[in-house]
């Protein structure tokens, strides 16, 4: 909800507000990760005075940081180790429970009980490598296509990161 606030908001030239919009939504879930790209895009594509690209950067590490006192007097350290341990997952299978493509793959009618291991050759290439080089095969069309149309509505835009929020759960490992 906050990330499609955050959305909504960088599409209305609202950057800072967009900016806080977005910091929260990592700091609920990291998996908004993977449509960074788009976001970024959409950001510095209506050239933002430096000035506010400095406050939006500020008053994200603002808010991660206020968001994180609660729970730890020293938070720049404790997000530092947040993020370390929640972006790079606890299990060494590419997937946990979801259908995504490496399940499609590696499954079979008769077991569908097999989820591969993140260290598996494809092509000699670890599926965890794979992963991030389907990830960003597929995110360069939806990135030059952001990028070269001015005139995208929003619905057009929403769907583009549909696209990749698709695209980063059926290829990404974790």
């Amino acid at each position: 909800l906050f990330f499609i606030g955050a959305v909504i908001l960088v599409t209305s030239d609202k950057h800072i507000r967009s900016a806080s919009s977005l910091a929260v939504s990592v700091m609920i879930k990291l998996s908004v990760l993977p449509l960074l790209p788009l976001y970024l895009i959409e950001y510095f594509k209506k050239n933002p005075p430096l000035k506010t690209v400095a406050a939006s950067v500020g008053l994200t590490l603002l808010i991660a940081t206020l968001l994180t006192l609660p729970i730890s007097k020293q938070p720049v350290s404790w997000l530092l180790q947040f993020l370390s341990n929640s972006a790079g997952g606890e299990l060494q299978r590419i997937t946990s429970e979801a259908f995504n493509f490496w399940y499609s793959i590696f499954s079979y009618p008769q077991s569908l009980k097999i989820i591969p291991q993140e260290s598996a050759l494809i092509f000699g290439i670890p599926l965890s490598i794979l992963g991030y080089l389907l990830y960003l095969a597929l995110l360069a069309p939806l990135a030059v296509r952001m990028v070269k149309e001015e005139k995208m509505t929003i619905e057009r835009k929403f769907v583009l990161f549909a696209l990749l929020a698709l695209i980063s759960f059926l290829f990404l490992p974790k």
